[in-house]
């Protein structure tokens, strides 16, 4: 069953002003500038009270379980589990 379509295109839609025109300034409404504030421009994140403790918190925990591992280092009897180490190599192999 073929059936035979045509399809025709014109150009019947009106005109439009190129983008050069459309974004000048006009004559009655000046370009404004913007005040510099010492602020580079772009996106901005602000951390609320509550992140940034948490982030503190997170920080110093980190700081003291480095800390134990720095001295049983140091005493000489830090032990690595060889298992833990695999595991963790092999999980994140299969990541990727």
């Amino acid at each position: 069953m073929n059936r035979e379509v045509s399809m025709k295109i014109t150009n019947d839609a009106p005109q439009t002003a190129p983008v050069q025109q459309v974004n000048q300034p006009t004559a009655t409404a000046p370009a404004r500038k913007k005040p510099h504030t010492g602020k580079p421009a772009g996106d901005t994140v602000e951390i609320s009270g509550q992140v940034d403790a948490e982030v503190q918190a997170r920080q110093a925990e980190q700081a003291q379980r480095v800390a134990a591992i720095k001295e049983q280092v140091k005493a000489g009897n830090y032990e690595v589990d060889s298992r833990k180490v695999a595991e963790k190599m092999l999980a994140r192999s299969n990541e990727k």
